[in-house]
């Protein structure tokens, strides 16, 4: 092996495998996998030394690599340190249950040509030019130039991000893929759609192509770095999941869905198929697998281009157009059907009509102004002391946002506040509570409140869980009565039906506080065409709604994946989400990580009782636009209660469970 191709193995090496993943389930080693005659050869090595020496013993190969980072696990593989013949079990490749989470999005372009040859320079030249016309679309949209290669026939493309390893990732990436495809690859050149498993291997920078035999036409050529420069420094933004789904958006914003359930009705969806036939000259059209493909007579957008442009409609996917001409290459499926419907991107829910007449309540001086004292609002309560003192009361005509990591506590949170605002002292009629929420059946829901609900009552069940005796159920059906109402997932997540819901609700139920949980689950496609517009728009109208019926709305919005500490910008969608909200909550499970990473941004004398263990659970007020108070508030958790609590060892009983029989037969608390 030359020391050009050691020295490209290094640089390889330096990009890829000098992330430090101390905190995760990652592992130091990369699998090398080598096919001669067609037999793979597997090796797991995690220094670039060892790595050029296994390459080197298969120099007249093809040698490959995996791209994303492995599980601790594979470090016992017996093929750890040294090459193996891999054909049997006790032998395994890696699979996409070995990778830890995608850090990298690989692109894989390559030219049509002849089987078994390698590329002549005529077809790469057509791969390089799909691959020109991609990174610089990309960039535009705000993408970080890429790590490329020169992968020998044609171009591979590594953009940095951090994603998890799971099927709603694939499924992201197979539509994102699909779109790049549809839009940029040429007759003669094409993007790999077939990319998108989480254990992918790639050609070894350093190593050679070897598809065919080598001769002047057709050679054999080394895969090695074109970006970045030799000795420049390489700054590697992560591509998030906003960005990859901003780009799908654009590339291919409409989505063919597959016919509606009662469970998720799709009244008035886009018909593609239809809009195709109607308004573009189809010659031909083609059926595979689950994508419908018209072959067009001419180009929308240029009659002189003739049987060259294509429209693919999948059955559940993004709708593409593609045309081969470069003055075409810029025109994506928006622009085909802004060409017959140009208001069909336009917000539905906005208006640019100027007024005829100029009305007299348009400006206003202060004493035309009444004077709202904000201690005489009507609210309702956390039940939370420390809380209260901040906030003051969850007040009507308000929107609380609520964030935090999966798995922090979010929903035991809502619950105990739904108890909370039931238990405590009202005056005038009871508080009602209306809740949707789109991840839980009706059951799960119930069951998980009403542990709340009994607290120190709960009992072990005979699955090793905990719950309230049934003895205790009807006294607690009792307790919320028709102060609490779930809202029916079998309706659908539609925007406007859940604005028109909660209006409803409150007109007719009186409700005092609407919980929706979460953000994610809403289904925005009828409010704009952008997601970040549609996320705005949507929360402007939760804000006026807020206003106009006099109830206060927590709005759960789930973070972007992040491995720094959570803070306000970290929560996903648009910043419209954190802009318009009256109060913004971000809820912490306190940890090792957590008193690591907030120390960053608090004083030691502020995480002192976190530091030394005295809480469960942080409540930090990021915003509160009535008081301006911005603070960390702690709580302690207790597990068998599903509690939080201002102090430890509090407890209360409900008072329809006080005096019950089945009380005296429990542990006290």
């Amino acid at each position: 092996m030359t020391l050009e191709q050691q020295e490209q193995i290094r640089r390889w090496w330096g990009y890829f495998h000098n992330d430090r993943d101390d905190d995760r389930d990652v592992s130091d080693y990369v699998e090398l996998r080598a096919f001669v005659q067609d037999k793979p050869y597997s090796g797991y090595f995690n220094t670039p030394d060892e790595v050029i020496q296994a390459a080197a013993q298969y120099d007249h190969a093809a040698v490959y690599f995996t791209v994303n980072p492995l599980k601790r696990a594979v470090s016992g593989r017996v093929q750890c340190g040294q090459m193996l013949k891999a054909t049997s079990k006790s032998i395994p490749t890696t699979s996409d249950n070995d990778i830890a989470y995608r850090r990298w999005i690989f692109i894989d372009i390559d030219p049509e040509r002849p089987a078994g040859t390698n590329a002549t320079n005529e077809e790469k030249g057509t791969a390089a030019a799909v691959a020109v016309n991609l990174m610089s679309y990309l960039t535009k949209r705000g993408w970080q130039l890429p790590v490329m290669c020169d992968s020998g026939n044609g171009y591979h493309l590594f953009y940095r991000t951090d994603l998890h390893n799971d099927k709603d990732t694939a499924k992201l990436l197979e539509r994102m893929y699909a779109a790049f495809d549809a839009t940029f690859s040429l007759p003669n050149a094409h993007i790999d759609v077939s990319v998108k498993n989480a254990a992918r291997i790639c050609k070894l920078p350093g190593t050679f192509s070897r598809k065919g035999r080598h001769t002047d036409e057709r050679p054999q050529r080394m895969d090695s770095f074109m970006l970045p420069a030799p000795g420049e420094v390489w700054m590697s933004h992560k591509v998030t999941q906003a960005e990859i789904e901003a780009v799908i958006a654009d590339l291919a914003p409409e989505t063919q869905v597959s016919a509606p359930t009662p469970a998720s009705p799709r009244v008035g969806r886009f018909d593609a198929n239809a809009f195709v036939k109607e308004h573009l000259d189809v010659k031909d059209v083609q059926r595979d697998g689950t994508v419908t493909k018209y072959v067009l007579k001419t180009c929308p957008f240029n009659d002189q281009h003739k049987d060259c442009s294509c429209v693919f409609v999948p059955d559940d996917g993004p709708i593409a157009f593609t045309c081969r001409h470069n003055s075409c290459q810029d025109k994506h499926w928006r622009d085909v059907r802004l060409l017959f419907e140009p208001d069909s991107y336009a917000p539905k829910t906005r208006s640019v009509t100027r007024r005829q007449e100029t009305p007299s309540d348009l400006w206003k001086t202060m004493p035309e102004i009444e004077y709202v004292d904000y201690s005489q609002m009507p609210r309702v309560t956390t039940g939370y002391q420390s809380l209260e003192d901040k906030l003051h009361g969850l007040r009507a005509g308000e929107v609380t946002v609520l964030s935090g990591n999966s798995g922090s506590g979010k929903s035991t949170f809502l619950n105990n506040i739904v108890v909370n605002v039931l238990r405590s002292p009202a005056d005038g009629p009871r508080p009602v509570v209306a809740f949707w929420s789109a991840e839980l059946t009706e059951a799960q829901f119930k069951n998980w409140l009403y542990q709340t609900a009994a607290g120190g009552l709960n009992e072990p069940k005979p699955d090793g869980s905990w719950g309230p005796p049934v003895a205790a159920i009807p006294a607690i059906d009792d307790f919320f009565g028709d102060s609490v109402i779930l809202r029916n997932n079998d309706y659908g997540s539609s925007a406007k039906d859940i604005l028109a819901d909660i209006e409803q609700v409150t007109a007719e139920r009186h409700a005092n506080l609407v919980v929706i949980d979460n953000l994610m689950a809403v289904d925005l496609s009828g409010m704009a065409f952008d997601k970040f517009e549609a996320q705005g728009v949507f929360m402007g109208e939760l804000c006026n709604l807020a206003r106009r019926a006099s109830v206060h709305i927590i709005l759960v919005a789930h973070p972007r994946k992040s491995m720094e500490f959570l803070r306000k910008e970290h929560i996903s969608g648009s910043a419209d989400i954190t802009n318009r909200a009256d109060n913004v909550l971000i809820f912490h499970r306190v940890n090792k990580d957590f008193e690591t990473r907030a120390a960053a941004f608090f004083s030691k004398e502020e995480l002192a009782d976190f530091v030394h263990g005295n809480y469960s659970a942080a409540v930090e007020i990021v915003k509160n636009r009535a008081f301006g108070e911005e603070c960390l508030i702690g709580l302690y958790f207790d597990k068998r209660k599903m509690r939080y609590a201002d102090r430890p060892g509090e407890s209360w009983v409900l008072p329809c469970l006080e005096n019950r029989n089945f009380i005296q037969e429990k542990i006290p608390f």
